[in-house]
């Protein structure tokens, strides 16, 4: 909860490249608030935001949100509980 206080508090300064430890899906945050998820080959690139310690991608009202969580240790859970860590 306080790692997600501190980066709402900044707004979308939140920034890094996550990855889970296959390798087959990263998820690249900038600062300007958007994210490039690429996994098998395939890039999508999108808005996000926080809420809670829930990070929010995706278009408001343009179609279903994916929705990530992120934990005290600084690592990010996302769907089917695939685990995010810093690279």
């Amino acid at each position: 909860m306080l790692v997600a206080a501190l980066l709402t508090a900044c707004g979308n300064s939140f920034s890094g490249q996550y990855t889970d430890t296959a390798g087959i899906a990263t998820y690249t945050f900038r600062p300007n608030g958007t994210v490039t998820v690429a996994t098998m080959g395939i890039e999508y690139e999108m808005p996000y935001a926080f809420e809670d310690d829930r990070i929010k991608l995706g278009n408001p009202g343009s179609g279903p949100s994916v929705l990530l969580t992120l934990q005290k240790d600084g690592t990010i859970v996302a769907p089917m509980g695939v685990i995010l860590h810093k690279k």
